[in-house]
């Protein structure tokens, strides 16, 4: 029950993946729990996938990650890793807000059209009320 988030959310497929290929059989009821609350969800993958990869990991010690070389490794540079990926190249650009500047007059302090007037002073807008019964409310 404190396994956060409680919703669905992509760390959780990674995390399970962690548990499977490190082999920590000792953890697989918490993924269990993490499937069952519906975590990771079904179009992801199955708990039945989750029991085979680590099904493999605990059989293959030396090579737990059934996928191709060089799939999982640790970066060497991070800026030269995330330079290549497209998220952070110069070819994407923040798409353009449809209805202009997405702050404006962000320039222009604010104001505060009822400064000064207090509770119980008449109200600005004219109605003869008193403000904390006019527009103050």
């Amino acid at each position: 029950m404190t396994l956060k988030p409680h919703g669905h959310n992509f760390v959780w497929p990674g995390w399970q993946s962690a548990i499977a290929m490190l082999g920590l059989e000792e953890l697989s009821g918490l993924v269990r729990k993490a499937f069952d609350r519906g975590l990771i969800h079904r179009s992801e993958m199955s708990f039945q996938d989750f029991r085979s990869d680590l099904r493999y990991a605990l059989k293959h010690p030396d090579k737990p990650w059934p996928l191709g070389d060089g799939e999982f490794a640790p970066f060497e540079d991070t800026i030269g890793e995330l330079s290549g990926w497209y998220a952070f190249s110069p070819e994407r650009r923040e798409p353009e807000a449809p209805w202009g500047d997405p702050l404006p007059g962000l320039a222009e302090p604010a104001v505060n059209p009822f400064r000064g007037v207090g509770r119980n002073d008449p109200c600005p807008c004219g109605s003869g009320r008193k403000f904390k019964r006019c527009c103050l409310q």
